[in-house]
């Protein structure tokens, strides 16, 4: 009699089973979360040391998109120097001057190379503008670019890392 009973509750979830697998049951997937959120243009000033972006010259706004360094990207951000030894704004061209310095010691810091003739990349340091000098700000980006517009992919940090 126990055989009995396994055998017939063997079928009736067997009859379940097939009955909710048929064609016209509605069939659910599970959605992936996606493997990156998608991020809005952020401003150039608003990027830290290690970000990877693109977007640069598309409107002329200093917008840019972050993206991970693994893919393919315009610049990657490999330092900051603090320009708050000046109380009054002496002109963009004496804080690149300033920076173009300290962002050399920033990118072997960054890189465990030294900024050279040999290195395969074009460098920017991004500085206040009279605009924003006035509204508090005293930072310049050291900012890394690939070869005559050429694409970097994969970051520039000695450890491979770099955020986004």
């Amino acid at each position: 009699m126990r055989a009995t009973e396994i055998a017939l509750l063997f079928a009736v979830v067997l009859t379940v089973l097939v009955g909710c697998s048929g064609d016209d049951a509605e069939e659910v997937t599970p959605t992936s979360p996606p493997t990156t959120a998608a991020r809005p243009p952020t401003s150039l000033y608003d990027l830290v040391t290690g970000d990877c972006f693109s977007g640069l010259d598309r409107n002329q706004d200093l917008r840019v998109r972050i993206v991970r360094c693994a893919r393919r990207h315009q610049a990657e951000v490999y330092g900051t120097v603090d320009l708050a030894t000046r109380r009054r704004f002496p002109g963009a061209e004496v804080l690149r001057r300033q920076a173009a310095t300290q962002c050399a010691q920033r990118f072997a810091d960054y890189t465990g190379e030294p900024a050279g003739p040999g290195t395969e990349m074009s460098f920017a340091e991004v500085v206040p503008t009279l605009d924003s000098w006035s509204a508090g700000d005293r930072s310049a980006l050291c900012v890394a670019l690939g070869l005559d517009g050429a694409s970097l992919r994969g970051s520039i940090a000695a450890d491979g890392g770099g955020s986004a």
